[in-house]
């Protein structure tokens, strides 16, 4: 309708899009909005980009910590979890809501292509703990300051078991009526929300569900490389924290061998 577009960034959200549907307008603009705050101080940016670092790190001096691989990733996620967790002990007594501050600064997570973080990692443990550190953050985080905003192709509920958890949803272009409904939820397709029909020459058009439940058509701006770096030269964080790999987990499956039974049965069957 012509108005700004607002998006609420105390509540995690869940953005799902097919490849093309302008999810990387989205993750900028977002990005542009929290540049004063991550210059000051009051926030701070954690991404995580599996696709080999191809989006996030154009603009690698707005993120504190950043991660492009699994086990780094994991990393990021459980240190994470871990600080919350400890923030939250710490403010248990003062205060019920969390304001931003130069020592308790608003921390904004960044996942791009959430499906290669918790559904298709090779290594099960790594998946594991990744999803469990993330549901930690989503259930937890919202009162002392910690929120994801994490962005995927395929919302199914096999791909992304924790997608309840996120309190809102951003659809982009669908492939069809059943992965808006997994996103928006059963009435948005009745309720205007046709994120199956959206054209495929308007990347960055969406919806979001407003205040009284009912979808509102957005659209996030084009985005250059020349502007994400602008931005990022001129709105760095003055903080940078490495991010630890975890060790590998002692219940990992070990190599499955043969047994010397097994081994004469094929010999028998090549014979």
């Amino acid at each position: 309708d012509g108005q700004g577009w607002r998006l609420p960034l105390r509540l995690s959200t869940f953005v799902a899009g097919s490849s093309g549907s302008g999810k990387s307008s989205l993750i900028w603009c977002l990005v542009f909005g929290l540049a004063p705050g991550v210059r000051s101080g009051l926030v701070r940016l954690y991404g995580i980009d599996l696709k080999g670092g191809m989006e996030l790190t154009m603009g690698r001096e707005l993120f504190t910590r950043y991660a492009q691989q699994p086990a780094q990733a994991v990393g990021l996620l459980e240190s994470a979890a871990a600080d919350l967790q400890r923030r939250a002990a710490r403010l248990a007594g003062r205060t019920r809501q969390h304001a931003p501050s130069a020592t308790d600064p608003l921390v904004v997570l960044i996942i791009d292509e959430l499906a290669a973080l918790v559904a298709y990692l090779p290594d099960r443990d790594l998946t594991k703990r990744a999803e469990a550190a993330l549901n930690i953050i989503l259930s937890q985080g919202r009162a002392v300051g910690y929120v994801a905003v994490a962005f995927l192709q395929d919302p199914r509920k096999e791909t992304v078991r924790n997608r309840h958890l996120f309190p809102q949803s951003l659809g982009l272009r669908l492939k069809d009526r059943e992965e808006v409904a997994m996103v928006l939820g059963e009435g948005a397709i009745a309720a205007g929300a046709a994120c199956h029909k959206i054209s495929t020459s308007t990347p960055g058009v969406g919806y979001v569900l407003g205040e009284d439940g009912r979808p509102v058509k957005v659209r996030a701006g084009h985005v250059t490389d020349q502007m994400i770096r602008a931005v990022a030269t001129t709105f760095a964080t003055p903080v940078r924290e490495s991010v630890e790999v975890p060790p590998a987990s002692a219940e990992s499956p070990a190599p499955r061998r043969r047994s010397p039974r097994a081994n004469s049965r094929q010999e028998a069957r090549r014979g």
